[in-house]
């Protein structure tokens, strides 16, 4: 700013301060802070969080199965052709 600190500072405006001022609950909308946004968003994801840690513990269908033939013969006649 260019002030050194050993110069008088005249002050031109006055600044007014009211004690009396009261902050209305209602006219907060803490909805719109970023703060609680964030705070929502995390306990969504939480939610879900615990939703896959809980169906980690679902038992699980597995299937193996195979399928083999055998012909013994000089032809297939007999074997897989009916």
């Amino acid at each position: 700013m260019g002030y050194d600190g050993k110069e008088s500072l005249t002050l031109t405006d006055s600044l007014a301060v009211s004690d009396n001022t009261e902050i209305s609950v209602s006219t907060i909308d803490i909805t719109k802070r970023t703060e609680y946004q964030l705070l929502e968003v995390q306990q969504r994801l939480n939610t879900i969080n615990v939703k896959r840690l809980k169906f980690g513990y679902m038992p699980t269908l597995v299937a193996c199965g195979s399928v083999a033939a055998n012909g013994f013969g000089n032809d297939l006649k007999y074997g897989l052709h009916k």
